[in-house]
């Protein structure tokens, strides 16, 4: 059959068969996938008719991404086909392609190269989408809108939404069949559908204006900033105001790691992700207390330096491990004042698995005055707590960590040492924040956070404690 339709005899016949030589080609490359077809199949490219080249092309370039031949043609529907043919493509050659078809004149070869990076993860290709969402010409913005709505990514809808308002019908229609796409996307799509990636709300700050701040993890992916992702959030069932979101993320890490002497398997699973996981422009302290011991005093009015047991700083000692710990106290303040070697704020974990430390007279006001340097100098106290604590330890512990701007974590029989570990070191690489506007108190306030990045969605529940931490500067803070 193919043979035939190249056959030159039957030239006049096959230039009259319209859309069924079209159809023709559809058949041959449905049931033909293979290679077979293209010697054939190339001598189409030269054909008289401006559809047969065009079905030829797209059949040519999903068998072997040649299509130098196809892209040099007069008929843009040969061109658009052509790089049709590449979407999903991930060679060099087909990359080349694309980008180069980025300068045609035509709307659909140009939008058809956009969609064919965007497929392949090139970002960079999206002001070139933003670009044609405002071009002068009604062709390229109806083919942009076009575009949107082959993405499917939410971060477009606003410019979507402009088209929908075009005074050209070609674009408005075009920009409204697009929208109707991601109306029934939502209506019909499930979660198991998207890329889901996992949320979790930590806490909401109150800082005595009007608005609120969120602290939050999730693994959603950071778009390019012309793609903002869409926040949705609820507080007690009704939206929330001004709702805006913002990347977090620390470069080089300085962590503090302080534990107990005689640490158990689970604590040295939980240091142990720690240092595996670090980047190598980290740098990693770490110190074993003795606990129970009271602060010691003063010698000439300065306080015996305790010594670390293992560190990656640069000119911080180490000790043996048979070597008694110095009390907890002291060794929170000699890890916030460790160097470093970084332009970076410390970050000081304490492991802590036992009450003992925390009930020394003057335990409490000893830590918030740390707490308070460590705020002043730009550090953070961190914690992760071992089950069944008294509470008074981790009212304690929640307050150090809360005037620091630090993450409480506990751990329960579902996440032990190594699991919050791991949250935290995410927290502190992937953390987001989301500022809004809510009249309510947050007291035991029920939040409902959704955001999609691309096609990634990220959702969750999550319930305000009923008794807030009053920070120093007066912020409170519920745990969630």
């Amino acid at each position: 059959l193919m043979r035939w339709l190249v056959d030159s005899t039957h030239k006049e016949f096959v230039s009259k068969l319209g859309p069924q030589a079209e159809a023709l080609l559809d058949i041959l490359t449905q049931s033909s996938p293979g290679n077979r077809l293209l010697p054939v199949a190339v001598q189409l490219l030269r054909s008289q008719a401006g559809h047969v080249r065009s079905k030829a092309a797209l059949l040519v370039a999903q068998r072997n991404q040649r299509v130098d031949l196809a892209l040099a043609d007069d008929d843009a529907r040969v061109r658009a086909n052509a790089i049709e043919a590449l979407w999903g493509q991930r060679t060099p050659g087909s990359r080349r392609a694309l980008l180069g078809a980025l300068e045609d004149g035509n709307n659909r070869v140009v939008g058809n190269a956009i969609l064919g990076l965007f497929k392949i993860g090139e970002l960079s290709v999206v002001p070139r989408l933003l670009e044609m969402v405002q071009h002068p010409q009604p062709p390229f913005r109806a083919t942009a809108a076009w575009v949107i709505g082959q993405t499917m990514d939410r971060a477009f809808l606003p410019r979507l939404r402009e088209l929908v308002g075009d005074p050209e019908e070609t674009v408005n229609s075009a920009a409204r069949l697009a929208l109707a796409r991601f109306e029934a996307a939502e209506q019909t799509t499930t979660v198991e559908q998207h890329h889901v990636s996992m949320l979790r709300v930590l806490r909401v700050t109150e800082n005595g204006s009007a608005r609120k701040q969120l602290s939050a993890l999730s693994h959603l992916p950071k778009p390019p900033a012309e793609l903002p992702p869409t926040v949705r959030l609820t507080c007690n069932g009704q939206p929330a105001i001004d709702v805006q979101m913002r990347y977090h993320s620390l470069g080089a890490l300085a962590l503090g790691l302080l534990v107990p002497d005689g640490w158990t398997q689970d604590v040295h699973d939980g240091v142990r992700w720690f240092l595996n996981h670090k980047h190598d422009a980290d740098r990693v302290a770490i110190l074993s207390y003795q606990p129970g011991r009271p602060v010691p005093l003063a010698q000439n009015g300065k306080a015996p330096v305790p010594r670390v047991v293992y560190s990656l700083v640069p000119s911080v000692p180490s000790r043996s491990r048979t070597e008694p710990g110095p009390g907890m106290l002291p060794a929170i303040q000699a890890l916030l004042n460790a160097p470093t070697g970084l332009a970076a704020q410390a970050n000081l974990v304490l492991f802590a698995t036992e009450a003992d430390s925390f009930q020394v007279p003057g335990a409490r006001d000893f830590l918030m005055m740390i707490a308070h340097k460590a705020d002043q100098t730009g550090s953070f106290l961190h914690a992760i707590a071992a089950p069944g604590l008294p509470a008074e330890t981790t009212d304690t512990l929640r307050a150090v960590c809360g005037e620091t701007g630090g993450f409480f974590l506990q751990c329960t029989p579902e996440d032990n040492y190594a699991n919050n570990a791991e949250f935290l070191l995410q927290i502190l690489r992937e953390g987001i924040e989301v500022s809004y506007r809510d009249a309510n108190s947050s007291q035991g306030a029920t939040l409902d956070l959704q955001i999609y990045s691309g096609n990634t969605i990220a959702t969750t529940r999550a319930t305000c404690s009923n008794n807030p931490y009053q920070a120093q500067n007066g912020a409170k803070i519920w745990y969630c």
